[in-house]
């Protein structure tokens, strides 16, 4: 029988997770398993001997073989996770589009797409839940609120965003199968004796 959420928070209920395939470090196995909290913060967390592989504790550097279980304080994981992005109302996102599902923005150069922690302010991430703060828990990672493309931070152009759950999985399917591209535009110094094709990796 599944465990309530009251069980699952409760100080003495683990959750255990059994890996199948290749060997593969603990902290990678954990973030796989968890993509929104970073191996730094599993190498941490194994560091406290919370996580346990087939009952023992797992130390930083442990390596797991197919079959092995992986145990640990089911409230662990909530722990880690980052929480949303600091609502920062003076990055004001400027609207190319949108409808219900969908937001276009027009990231200027300058600043970064997202933060990296939760106390970071300044980015487009911040001005999008200060103005649009149902965003929070769409996405991929609570720091990246309903974000499907990522922008450099000297890059300016189209950032889209999905409104909501359903919207941001359908468009990051299109994205997989190819199905939406994205077009960059260079400015270059000089002058160019004739059309030519630059296929090379950005």
């Amino acid at each position: 029988m599944p465990k309530t959420s009251q069980e699952l928070s409760a100080p003495n209920s683990f959750l255990t997770l059994e890996h199948t395939g290749a060997q593969v470090r603990l902290d990678h196995f954990l973030h796989q398993q968890f993509p929104e909290i970073s191996i730094q913060k599993w190498k941490q967390a194994i560091g406290t001997f919370m996580v346990l592989i087939d009952g023992r504790p797992g130390r930083k550097g442990s390596i797991i073989s197919n079959s092995a279980r992986v145990s640990l304080p089911a409230w662990l994981p909530a722990s880690l996770a980052p929480g949303p992005p600091r609502a920062d109302p003076s990055i004001k996102p400027v609207i190319i589009f949108e409808d219900d599902e969908l937001l276009v923005i027009d990231k200027p150069a300058g600043i970064h797409t997202h933060p990296l922690n939760g106390n970071e302010i300044g980015t487009l991430a911040n001005g999008l839940i200060a103005h649009f703060p149902t965003l929070n828990g769409v996405g991929f990672s609570p720091l990246q609120p309903g974000l499907l493309n990522r922008l450099d931070r000297d890059t300016s152009g189209l950032v889209l965003v999905a409104k909501i759950k359903k919207s941001w999985e359908k468009y990051r399917q299109l994205f997989a199968e190819k199905q939406l591209t994205k077009i960059y535009l260079g400015i270059v110094h000089g002058i160019v004796a004739a059309p030519l094709t630059i296929d090379a990796p950005l």
